[in-house]
């Protein structure tokens, strides 16, 4: 019982941490997609 306890925290642990792996990945891609924007309008103008 206090095994699967543990896997399943484990499991909890390493899903949080893949979250917070895909949101700064998300927040990267974002600041790339304002970046090219800027440069476009920069090009434009």
């Amino acid at each position: 019982m206090a095994r699967s306890t543990k896997s399943y925290e484990e499991r909890m642990l390493q899903l949080e941490k893949k979250e917070q792996e895909s949101l700064e990945k998300a927040k990267q891609y974002a600041a790339q997609k304002r970046e090219l924007k800027k440069r476009q309008k920069d090009v434009e103008t």
